[in-house]
């Protein structure tokens, strides 16, 4: 006869972590009701319904909804220090899975407070990359200024940004799914074939996989998102000519890693024109050398990633005044800032948070109304290039449209009057990394933005031709030179190590030398006949020194050394800097046109880093 009482022991119990947590989710379904102003509305189950994750909330403003976020809500003890326990199953979905933004909501209950941080790819990857060493629970800082309460209703704003920046990864995902499933409708088969060519393209893509797991691994993760391999379109495959494309294979999709592909397809895919197919109409380097050629891919996969600026960015003063000197410059309509040297945080945040999507409104209603360049709807204000649209809005390429733009200015300061609120629109842009500005306002939590490099004179430049050289005196361009530059070893090698980790020593910046020497020949005024030029001279040391660079000492003749060069002396000549000798082993030499352009320090920056790899991948070649 059954014991009912023994098999009742034996029935599972709900433990006291189901208790906690249930206690915790309704307590934050209560603050999303009473205090978000009905804009946030939460969908969460403590039991454990959705896997690792509680659920999900969905934020809307105005015009509906925005977007959704994946949460995790867990209950704080009463003695936490700002740290936190956080399960090893959510970090490991928000690091493989998930595509949405994730979010950690630490609730304190006797307070009504709910702690809030975004879990991200990119902070596992940078901030706790050894989780999955943990079997349940890894120790995690949150900061104690995002709050959500009665008081706190200020993260709307900042949920809307980052939901925002994932609708346009998915955006692109989409654009390389779109490219994928086009070229698996259109490609011929070769599965089952057997010939010689084969061998050198399985062995290059053993070599591709090898270094888009190593090396490269961070070009391929902000370049393809979400892939588990890189698959190779071939196009072109004779002895003396190749043509291919790389392709990205999603780790939910079952793909070949090798397509043929004919003309007709060939010519189609210029709509996917974000994936260019190379060319080499002399030779055949896979068949040459698969292993030069590999690496030259991953290369090539990085110089068409630099545009985007995809890889994360080091916390430095010098960097952010880098980057909003030149987003201010370009958007200071849009953003309604005055001109000078310095701001401050908050005016930043009201700038890009609120003026800038409300001139955007302001600026669409203009166009529209009054017919300009035979804009209709507000999706002809989508930014466009050629025959290409784009999903998101140029500011600045609006702002270039509009002749009157003081109505438009006068407008927006009624709307900010009467506290209107903006329409949420994706902003973007092709030529400014913009998306820059909103994550050091998300993460640097920066006081002010004091701009140190010299002031381009555009007065000076008209009067001296309007050489764009002339918008700097001598002295001016020296000074500019000396802060990037001085600035550039640090800020750089802190670059690498945000993404490459400390296992890539190869990459720093003196790795593969021990002086540094930058010289240059600047004239006050230039002619159509003249510009500043720059010599950057790479020696290693004779013996134990510290690692240094020079700017602006002439140590070197660059036209002697050239001279000497040229007669057979050959590049590494031996120079004496302060007692120690030197071998130069490396020379660049011209224009200074960087210090002229847009986000100057940024572009060096990732010009160092193409040139650090490939030095490195010159040594595997030899």
């Amino acid at each position: 006869m059954k014991d009912i009482v023994e098999l009742k022991k034996k029935i599972a119990k709900h433990c006291d972590n189901n208790f906690r947590d249930s206690a915790a989710i309704g307590m934050a379904q209560y603050i999303f009701a009473q205090y978000s102003g009905k804009r946030v509305i939460a969908n969460l189950e403590s039991l454990d319904k959705w896997p690792s994750t509680d659920g999900y909330i969905e934020v809307q403003n105005e015009n509906g909804i925005v977007g959704r976020i994946d949460v995790q809500v867990k209950s704080l003890p009463k003695s936490h220090d700002f740290k936190f326990d956080c399960p090893v199953p959510f970090l490991a979905y928000v690091d493989i899975i998930s595509v949405a933004p994730c979010f950690l909501l630490l609730v304190e209950a006797e307070s009504q407070k709910i702690y809030w941080m975004h879990i991200s790819k990119e902070f596992i990857e940078n901030s706790i990359p050894d989780y999955y060493k943990n079997k349940d629970t890894y120790r995690i800082k949150f900061s104690k200024e995002n709050i959500i309460s009665e008081q706190h209703k200020t993260y709307f704003e900042e949920w809307e940004s980052i939901i925002s920046e994932y609708q346009t990864k998915i955006r692109e995902y989409d654009s390389q799914r779109a490219l994928v499933q086009h070229l698996t409708k259109h490609q011929n088969s070769a599965i089952g074939h057997t010939a010689n060519y084969f061998i050198p393209v399985h062995i290059a893509l053993d070599y591709m996989d090898h270094y888009f797991s190593t090396l490269f691994e961070p070009i391929k993760r902000v370049s393809y998102p979400n892939a588990w391999k890189i698959g190779i379109v071939l196009t072109t495959f004779e002895s003396n000519q190749l043509g291919y494309l790389l392709y990205p294979i999603f780790y939910d999709t079952n793909d070949v890693q090798i397509k043929f592909i004919d003309e007709a397809t060939y010519k189609s895919l210029y709509v996917y024109n974000q994936y260019p197919i190379i060319k080499y109409l002399a030779d055949n380097p896979l068949i040459k050398n698969p292993l030069k050629f590999a690496l030259q891919a991953c290369m090539q996969l990085f110089k068409e990633s630099i545009p985007k600026y995809l890889l994360n960015l080091p916390t430095s003063e010098i960097l952010t005044q880098d980057i909003f000197a030149s987003l201010i410059k370009n958007y200071r309509h849009p953003l309604g800032l005055e001109n000078k040297l310095e701001y401050t945080y908050s005016e930043l945040q009201f700038a890009f948070d609120y003026y800038m999507p409300l001139w955007l409104d302001v600026a669409i209603e203009h166009l529209v109304s009054n017919n300009i360049n035979e804009i209709k709807t507000e999706d002809d204000c989508k930014y466009k290039s050629g025959l290409n649209k784009s999903n998101y809005f140029d500011p600045q390429f609006l702002a270039m449209q509009i002749i009157d733009k003081a109505t438009v200015k006068h407008k927006v300061d009624q709307l900010i009057e009467r506290k209107a609120m903006p329409k949420h629109r994706q902003i973007g842009s092709k030529s400014h990394p913009i998306h820059l500005a909103y994550g050091f306002l998300r993460t640097e939590k920066i006081t002010n933005i004091k701009f140190l490099y010299p002031e381009f004179d555009y007065e000076r430049c008209a009067k001296n031709g309007n050489y764009v050289f002339n918008l700097l005196s001598s002295k001016q361009l020296e000074n500019k030179i000396k802060i990037i530059y001085s600035c550039l070893p640090k800020v750089y090698d802190e670059f690498v190590r945000i993404n490459f980790g400390d296992t890539r020593p190869e990459l720093l910046y003196y790795s593969w030398f021990d002086l540094v020497v930058i010289e240059y020949d600047l004239l006050d005024v230039y002619t159509d006949n003249d510009s500043p030029t720059q010599h950057i001279f790479y020696l290693t040391a004779l013996e134990p020194v510290e690692k240094q660079t020079v700017i602006g000492e002439k140590i070197i003749d660059y036209i002697e050394y050239t001279k000497k060069a040229a007669s057979g002396i050959g590049v590494e000549q031996e120079v004496v800097y302060r007692g120690v000798r030197y071998k130069i082993v490396s020379t660049s030499s011209g224009t200074i046109d960087t210090l002229f352009r847009d986000y100057p320090l940024l572009k060096i920056l990732y010009s160092t880093l193409e040139s650090q790899l490939q030095h490195f991948i010159n040594i595997i070649n030899e």
